[in-house]
Order: structure tokens, then C-alpha cells, then sequence
């Protein structure tokens, strides 16, 4: 760092040293002044491709999305054959909410490199996003096809199988990413999912003299089984209480419901779905007053209207 300021004193407009001592800042963690030096020394010569190359990827790592892009936009013009800067500007697409841009990038850098299982993967993730599941799932399987340990293309596509209503294959998909990497909650909470809507049957319970035939839902342990794991690896998440609390609630098992969203309500009191639903477990075991509080709880948090 010292011989990059020192050079700096004796030549202000020694534009390669703003750019070693920008890449020394970004190594070390300071990106904001890390943007600073490649800007200088892009003000000092606008023909840098390193220059908007470092200062895009100081700013994609502070959330300055928009300010990225432009910076690979010039990369893109000055070195229009860099792969892995269109590759680089396709991830800041996906991150701005962009998929369509991501996959026009992610096509040039597969154009210009066709093993680069990266772009597979950024573009398989970004046709998931556009709806288009069967070329997420091409994709994503080229990917795993190429690095089989991969587990974070293994979930993507078993989000895609799941959105096309694939729970075998989402299974699937879940239970090789958890032997993959055994304590990921995710994997859990969705692989429960998926086993609900796979093996959950629809019953009639037996008619009682008050409230005639009540349907009932027969939730599959497996999935009950995952929620528990994940509970077991991260109790603070209050979202797989609310999931438990929900499949507990159809199943008609109303104790063990209202004890998970009572649990998923200490861990997150704005969760307006976790009173709801408390609400009508509470109302059902003749519980008026606490099912009315919970309703009212519900309303002021925007997830019941009257």
C-alpha cells in the first residue's frame, strides 16, 4: 500500500497506481475506498478496462447494483469478448430483477466460452424467474451433470421441479443436497413442502352432534419429520414453526398447532399469518376470547381485512 501512495505523490496521474492500490483496498475490504481509486484512475484514463472492471465488482459487493452494471457495461464495451464480464453483468441483471438481460448475457458468454457452467447455472436460475421451468431445469441439469457436488445447483433445480409440480423428482433433488450439506435448514423446510404436497390426503372425520362432518387433511410424518430437523438445527427460525404449526392446524392435531405458532409468534411477533392461523385453532377448541385477540392481531398486521 505504502509504494502504490508513494507513487502516487511523485505522479498524480499515474493511473496504474490508483488501480493497485484500489485492488489492495478491495483485497482488504475497504471497497468504498477501493471505488474511490479505480475511479480516479478511470478519470485519468477512461480506456481502463481494469479499472471499471475493479470498480464494478467493489460496488456489486456493497449492494450498489446499478452502478455495477454500468461499470461492466463499459468493461463489456472496451473487451467485448470477456467472458466473465458478461457473465459478472448477468449477475447483477439477476440481483436488479432483470432475468431476461441475465440470459441475453449469459447466451454471449456461452457463445463466447460453451463450458462455462456458470452461465448455466446464472441462466438457468434467471429462466426459473421468468417462468420458464423446463429450460431452468436443461440448465441447472447441465450444471450438475458437470460438478455433481454442486448443492446449490442441486436446490435451484429442485425448486424449478417443485414449481412444475415434480415432488418426486424435487425429493429427490432435496435429499441429495442434504447429504450434500447435512445441517441446511432450507433443504429441510422445502423438502417438507414437498412431501406434503406430494402424500397429504384429504378425509372426512366422523360426524359429531355440533359441527357435522369436518374435513381433514392426513399430513405425510416425513414431512413433519423434516420440519423438526430443521427446528432442531435453527430454533430461532420462526418460519418452520409457522409451517409446522399450519400442517399440525389441517391435520386437525389443534394442541400441537397452537404450541408451534404460539412458538413461531415469540420468535416473530409481525408474523400476521401465525396469528391467523392461531386464531383459528383457538376457535375451534372453543377458546372465543384468545381466538378473537389473535383475530384482531392478524387484522392490524394487514393479513385479514374485516
Amino acid at each position: 500500500m505504502e509504494a502504490f501512495e508513494a507513487a502516487i505523490r511523485i505522479d498524480p496521474q499515474y493511473a496504474a497506481a490508483y488501480c493497485k492500490r484500489g485492488a489492495a483496498r478491495h483485497a482488504k475490504g475497504d471497497w468504498q475506498a477501493a471505488v474511490g481509486d479505480f475511479t480516479e484512475a478511470i478519470r485519468i484514463d477512461p480506456q481502463d478496462a481494469q479499472a471499471y472492471r475493479g470498480r464494478a465488482l467493489a460496488c456489486q459487493l456493497q449492494g450498489l447494483l446499478d452502478r455495477a452494471r454500468q461499470s461492466w457495461d463499459e468493461v463489456i464495451r472496451l473487451k467485448p469478448q470477456d467472458v466473465d464480464a458478461h457473465l459478472c453483468r448477468a449477475i447483477v441483471h439477476a440481483g436488479l430483477r432483470r432475468p431476461y438481460r441475465a440470459i441475453f448475457d449469459c447466451d454471449e458468454a456461452l457463445r463466447l466460452d460453451p463450458q462455462c457452467v456458470a452461465a448455466y447455472h446464472v441462466r438457468g436460475v434467471a429462466f426459473m424467474e421468468t417462468g420458464n421451468l423446463q429450460k431452468a431445469v436443461a440448465d441447472l441439469t447441465v450444471v450438475i451433470q458437470r460438478t455433481p457436488d454442486d448443492a446449490r445447483a442441486i436446490k435451484n433445480r429442485a425448486v424449478a421441479y417443485y414449481r412444475q409440480g415434480d415432488h418426486d423428482s424435487a425429493i429427490a433433488d432435496y435429499t441429495q443436497a442434504l447429504r450434500l450439506s447435512p445441517d441446511d435448514v432450507q433443504s429441510y423446510k422445502r423438502r417438507a413442502l414437498a412431501w406434503y404436497k406430494r402424500d397429504s390426503r384429504e378425509y372426512v372425520e366422523t360426524a359429531d352432534r355440533t359441527r357435522g362432518p369436518v374435513k381433514r387433511i392426513e399430513i405425510p410424518q416425513a414431512a413433519v419429520q423434516d420440519l423438526l430437523d430443521a427446528i432442531r438445527l435453527d430454533p430461532r427460525d420462526s418460519e418452520t414453526a409457522l409451517l409446522l404449526g399450519t400442517m399440525y392446524l389441517e391435520a386437525g392435531n389443534l394442541s400441537a398447532a397452537r404450541e408451534a405458532l404460539t412458538e413461531s409468534i415469540r420468535l416473530n411477533p409481525k408474523s400476521g399469518a401465525a396469528y391467523m392461523n392461531r386464531a383459528a385453532v383457538s376457535e375451534r377448541m372453543g377458546r372465543t376470547e384468545e381466538s378473537r385477540a389473535d383475530w384482531a392481531a392478524a387484522r392490524e398486521l394487514g393479513m385479514v381485512t374485516n
